[in-house]
């Protein structure tokens, strides 16, 4: 017989799980209970009933700190339009001034659409994906802030401020016990599953117009709507190749979404940027009459007493000379004689204009008149027209060539920044100066191929106080620059480290490479670049050489390459550079032909990466890479017939930086003066029958890229 003892010792693990089950389940049970949120009332359901027949009176209603003001008659008509097009499908495009709150109409009737259960999936398409995620917040945070919105839709909105800001608390969350589905974070918003809500399990979605879309579903569930909210930049909008991708998109893959017996709606929203932009091109009602374009002008009518405007740009241009850039006079003016200087007008929103109050009392403007008439005064009337009138300049119809920012963005190598390729033939440097900073090019070239390794901007303390080329300046800023090249010397002087291979034994894992050549750019301050050139001389280092470029600009010498060397001349084999010995230095200037490297370095960016005269960047991320991006195409050659003289090829400049193309270009030229070979020369001018008039010459930029390829490899210049 078992003791009492025992008996107690085998009850006692029993009891002891028993007692952690019960502990599980009551904790279990209180976490359910805070998951578990109940539905409030409807605060006011005859206010609801209301505005639910009124998108109008839903948007003016329950955003009230969006929609300040009342509608007017072109946003009344968007309302309705955007709203025809929830209900039935098909296609709207709309294009309006800049911050004419166009976007922000279609984010509510959005909104508007999901709480009253007319969608159930919209997209959002933008630029690209950070500017689809602000736009999605933008819907988002509707949903979230306090107010009528949220009193007289609990079934949607308590479930979404429940989660206090954490949306990890979505995915347990219950009403009666019952999980609601709901995902709130991300590019993909899922709104919660609840019995009788119109919204119950809505979906919400941002993507950028980068993005695939074919067979774009989420859990069985295809988009009714897309919104396409400004899908294009200054940028994308001038770049043919560009524009062709994304109407390609649009057509293509986003028509295509709701699949084959869904006519889904699409809504484009933009501002015409270019007379060929998208933008353009789908408000364009000969193109594309399916899409029903329509294009806002804030200036409706101008004034018919523009006389008085020109005494008041006078008296505001007057007014900012002497520090004061509210324009106080000016704006004296306009209040003395408004009835005179308004008459004829008409505005598309006259409630849009700067409230903000200015020092001496009153608002800064006190009509939306006012404010067409300041932005045409602080800008021009060109500016104003091509952003707020949807009329572009007429010159920014032509197509560009075919290299934009998005083509040099993707051209990548995958090596990390600052390292040189194993097998690098040479390694080069261009800098290009300028009074507040210095901008550099790194590249390695391995047979012909080759690859930016670094690039960067470095500052130049030059004197803060009057110009530059004060005279009491001048010695101060050739010290700067000087001090400058200095400090990006001490910088490279321990070399690049050399990618290391699998096969390379340890010892080599710290190997570095050191320059070949520096192009320095001396043609703006050249004795500052000599200085400090002559002394790297002295000292025993010959890397760094001086240029200066010759190009068809207006005010520049045309490069003339020599016709054999010596007598202080050195030539090379590329037939644009050359060095001529500059006597009273005792140093070698080298001479550019700028219009042939720059040509050459945006040809390098569409040749195949990997075939010899391609041009290639560090890392692969693209994003990093925009801004160098946009100094590589920051110019446009062109090429134009002249009778009697043939073609001539001249550049314009369409970005104000283009420095990083400059050091670029310089880079290149040092690898042929360190030996490279392997460079591209364009091609001659096509022949031109005498005959022909001028006006009927085509002239075109360049020949295809293929036949340019074809000529380069005829001649072994691959």
């Amino acid at each position: 017989m078992r003791s009492p003892r025992a008996n107690i010792s085998a009850a006692h693990p029993a009891q002891a799980v028993t007692e952690r089950e019960r502990q599980r389940r009551l904790m279990a049970a209180n976490r359910a209970a805070e998951r578990d949120i109940a539905i409030p009332p409807v605060v006011n359901p005859r206010r609801r009933r209301r505005c639910s027949k009124n998108p109008q009176l839903w948007l003016r209603t329950y955003m009230p700190h969006i929609f300040t003001h009342p509608f007017t008659p072109d946003q009344n008509e968007m309302v309705d339009a955007v709203m025809d097009r929830i209900r039935s499908g098909g296609k709207k495009a709309h294009a309006a001034s800049r911050g004419d709150g166009k976007t922000s109409i279609v984010k509510g009737c959005t909104a508007y659409a999901i709480c009253e259960g007319l969608l159930r999936f919209p997209l959002v398409i933008a630029i690209n994906q950070s500017a689809a995620d602000r736009l999605l917040l933008g819907i988002k945070k509707q949903f979230e802030r306090p107010g009528p919105l949220a009193d007289d839709y609990p079934e949607i909105c308590a479930p979404i401020r429940a989660l206090g800001g954490a949306p990890s608390r979505a995915g347990g969350m219950t009403v009666g016990g019952v999980n609601v589905q709901m995902s709130w974070s991300g590019d993909f918003l899922v709104f919660p599953t609840i019995a009788g809500s119109k919204a119950s399990g809505a979906i919400l979605a941002a993507r950028g117009i980068e993005s695939p879309f074919r067979g774009f579903e989420y859990d069985g569930a295809r988009p009714d709507m897309v919104i396409i909210d400004d899908p294009e930049d200054r940028s994308s909008a001038r770049s043919a190749l560009e524009i062709k991708r994304g109407i390609e998109t649009i057509d293509r893959d986003v028509a295509g979404l709701g699949g084959q017996d869904v006519e889904i709606a699409i809504i484009y929203l933009g501002t015409i940027i270019t007379a060929k932009c998208m933008a353009a091109t789908y408000t364009d009602r000969k193109q594309r009459p399916a899409w029903g374009g329509v294009r806002r002008k804030f200036l409706v009518a101008p004034p018919g007493d523009m006389d008085k405007w020109d005494e008041y740009f006078r008296l505001r241009i007057a007014d900012q000379l002497a520090d004061d850039p509210t324009g106080s006079t000016a704006h004296r003016y306009y209040l003395a004689d408004r009835r005179a200087m308004d008459a004829g007008s008409k505005m598309s929103n006259p409630h849009r204009y700067n409230k903000r109050i200015r020092p001496g009392g009153g608002t800064i403007e006190i009509s939306a008149l006012q404010m067409a008439m300041n932005i045409i005064c602080d800008t021009d009337w060109t500016s104003f027209n091509a952003e707020y009138q949807n009329i572009p300049p007429a010159e920014d119809s032509a197509e560009i060539d075919a290299l934009d920012v998005p083509s040099v963005m993707r051209r990548l190598s995958g090596r990390d920044r600052g390292v040189t390729p194993p097998e690098c033939d040479y390694l080069v440097a261009g800098i290009d100066i300028h009074g507040r900073h210095i901008d550099w090019t790194l590249e390695a070239w391995t047979r012909g191929v080759g690859e930016i390794v670094d690039y960067g901007v470095e500052p130049v303390h030059s004197p803060m106080i009057g110009k530059l080329s004060d005279p009491e300046n001048t010695k101060l800023v050739d010290n700067a620059i000087i001090a400058a090249l200095c400090q990006w010397r001490d910088n490279a002087a321990g070399g690049w480290p050399i990618e290391k291979l699998l096969v390379d034994p340890p010892e080599y894992a710290d190997r570095r490479r050191g320059l070949d050549v520096v192009m320095i750019d001396a043609g703006w301050r050249p004795d500052p670049i000599f200085a400090f050139v002559l002394a790297q001389i002295a000292a025993g280092d010959r890397t760094y050489r001086a240029s200066a470029g010759r190009s068809s600009r207006p005010g520049q010498a045309t490069y003339r390459h020599p016709t054999k060397s010596g007598a202080g001349k050195k030539l090379y084999k590329s037939q644009h550079l050359h060095a001529r010995r500059q006597p009273e230095r005792n140093a070698w200037l080298y001479l550019v032909d700028d219009d042939h490297f720059k040509g050459w370095v945006q040809d390098a960016f569409s040749v195949p990466a990997g075939r010899p005269g391609s041009l290639v960047i560090y890392g692969d991320d693209p994003i990093k890479h925009r801004d160098f991006a946009r100094h590589i195409v920051a110019e446009k050659r062109s090429r134009i017939f002249i009778p009697g003289k043939g073609f001539r090829e001249s550049w314009d400049v369409t970005y104000r930086e283009n420095h990083l193309l400059d050091s670029t270009k310089l880079a290149v030229c040092a690898a042929v003066v360190a030996g490279m070979t392997a460079i591209q020369t364009p091609p001659p001018a096509p022949a031109v029958d005498p005959s022909t008039p001028a006006a009927e010459i085509i002239t075109k930029t360049r020949p295809p890229l293929r036949t340019r390829r074809r000529i380069g490899r005829r001649s072994g210049a691959r």
